[in-house]
Parts: structure tokens; C-alpha cells; sequence
């Protein structure tokens, strides 16, 4: 468990144009576990491959480290 999360996105491809970063992010209790909620519009997103990678942070200069990374697809119907 961290202090602080921060969740960086960009397409599989890794374009430059295609990140977004949300940091800053706190972990919340769902059930017996914790999340950490990333909310994006979906104008952000195209149909495309996505990678979301999460770090965490203890306190405010704490280096830093990788959590974990998400893979995901959007498609449009």
C-alpha cells in the first residue's frame, strides 16, 4: 500500500500524443481489498490497445516505484 498513486496511460503503440497522466490518486477499500480508481472520459479514448501503468508513492519525495501495468481495448459498436 502506497500514500499516493499515479496512473500513466498511453496507446500499446507508445505515441507521444497518446498519454494522459493522472497522479495523486489515493486507493480506496472494495471488500476485503483496495482499488485505486482511474475515471477517463471516453473522448480520451479510441479504438485502440491501451496500457495503463500504476505507481506508487510514500510521501512527498518518496521515489516512485511500478505497481503493476493493465493492458485493455477499446472498441466502438
Amino acid at each position: 500500500e502506497y500514500v499516493r498513486y499515479h496512473a500513466h496511460l498511453r496507446t500499446a503503440e507508445g505515441g507521444e500524443g497518446d498519454q494522459v497522466d493522472r497522479k495523486n490518486l489515493k486507493s480506496h477499500r472494495v471488500g476485503n481489498q483496495r482499488a485505486v480508481v482511474l475515471v477517463l472520459p471516453s473522448t480520451l479514448l479510441q479504438p485502440k490497445d491501451y496500457v495503463v501503468t500504476l505507481t506508487g508513492s510514500n510521501g512527498a519525495l518518496g521515489a516512485e516505484e511500478e505497481v503493476e501495468a493493465y493492458s485493455f481495448r477499446v472498441l466502438r459498436k
